[in-house]
């Protein structure tokens, strides 16, 4: 073992992903290769911990680094831990600890927070983790209770994946009972200084957070503030970024990609957006977002775009200030950054002037439009 530089390992799964490669121990650091000349690197003077525990594919290598970011190595063998061991110290000057994992069953415990994982623990062995980096939103669906959602349904399966084949976590509900007390004031020996508040808000505030830090790497190009949405029914504001929107309200938080975004319309009442797959909350789904605007209501604002990005990637299809009605500018942002058409009515007029006429299926009443 002294005399050892190197220690490799064979068939080693890296993060989430399903590809297996070679681990590699080296005075240099520590190192894993995948498939298509996919690295990961680790300096050893920025490792923080490291553990070892038992995970569903065999046992697995966590590596938590200072800055709180942690690589997962999943694969070793049981037999593999005494020389991992004896090699993290002999190399580094590491302990590997052993992290016991709870199999009680119980579907009561901790939450902690660590990093960009939500560690839910029980008797103080870890009972599973959940990583919010693979979140797309979280919302309150009752009293108590707080949801968080990692898949969109509907969502295309990654390249070459059978999504008969496989189970995925769409959503996690957690109940989060009591108060928890809260410091107002600068003294933090005085009693008289604390509020209670509800630990279910402060659970929802702590999680909200870690999804837009982990979400937002980017500077969004437009928020229009206090939409009002008639489904979902409330008041949102409206981050547009490059690839995707985000929907803020009070109580909810969705993330939609412009590639779920299959239909634009702009109707003289109601004004909607189609999506495909529906927006869904809790086990509602929702096929359109339809938000109504004041005519006579105007916005002035100001994208944060380069005007080289605006020519280049947009080709002048934004411009870099607006000063115009809303559901303008809402209209041209939206067709810009999903490349969709908004469809808009056509020459039709009814016997009272107006664009689509009353009507009703069922017990619902609406609206018909005759299009372009």
């Amino acid at each position: 073992m002294a005399d050892k530089k190197t220690f490799d390992y064979h068939s080693i799964f890296c993060g989430l992903s399903a590809d297996v490669g070679r681990f590699r121990l080296a005075q240099s650091g520590m190192g894993w290769k995948g498939p298509r000349d996919r690295t990961v690197l680790i300096s050893p003077d920025d490792v923080k911990r490291t553990n070892w525990m038992r995970v569903a594919r065999g046992y697995e290598l966590r590596v938590t680094m200072k800055d709180n970011v942690i690589h997962k190595f999943d694969g070793f063998k049981s037999e593999d831990f005494e020389e991992l061991r004896d090699a993290l110290k002999l190399l580094y000057r590491l302990n590997l600890e052993v992290k016991e994992i709870s199999v009680k069953g119980w579907n009561w415990g901790k939450a902690d927070f660590q990093g960009s994982n939500l560690n839910f623990t029980v008797g103080n062995k870890l009972m599973f983790e959940l990583p919010l980096a693979k979140a797309i939103a979280t919302n309150k669906p009752g009293k108590n209770e707080v949801a968080i959602n990692f898949v969109d349904p509907g969502q295309p399966a990654p390249e070459g994946i059978n999504p008969k084949e496989m189970d995925e976590l769409m959503d996690c509900t957690f109940y989060v009972p009591g108060t928890v007390s809260k410091e107002t004031g600068d003294d933090e020996n005085s009693i008289e200084d604390e509020e209670e508040v509800n630990a279910d808000m402060v659970f929802y505030e702590t999680v909200k957070s870690k999804l837009e830090f982990s979400q937002m790497t980017t500077e969004n190009i437009v928020q229009f503030q206090e939409i009002l949405s008639l489904t979902p029914r409330g008041r949102y504001n409206i981050d547009m970024y490059q690839d995707f929107l985000r929907l803020r309200g009070k109580t909810y938080d969705y993330k939609i990609l412009y590639s779920n975004i299959v239909q634009l319309f702009l109707l003289l009442k109601p004004d909607d957006i189609g999506l495909d797959p529906p927006l869904r909350q809790g086990q509602t789904k929702y096929p359109f977002l339809v938000f109504q605007f004041v005519r006579e209501e105007e916005i002035d604002i100001d994208l944060n775009l380069e005007d080289s990005v605006l020519e280049e990637k947009y080709e002048n299809k934004l411009q870099k200030h607006y000063d115009a009605p809303t559901y303008e500018v809402v209209s041209n942002v939206f067709r810009a950054l999903t490349g969709r058409k908004v469809t808009s009515t056509s020459t039709y007029r009814s016997h009272h002037g107006a664009y689509a006429l009353k009507c009703s299926m069922k017990a619902n009443e609406g609206f018909l439009y005759p299009l372009e």
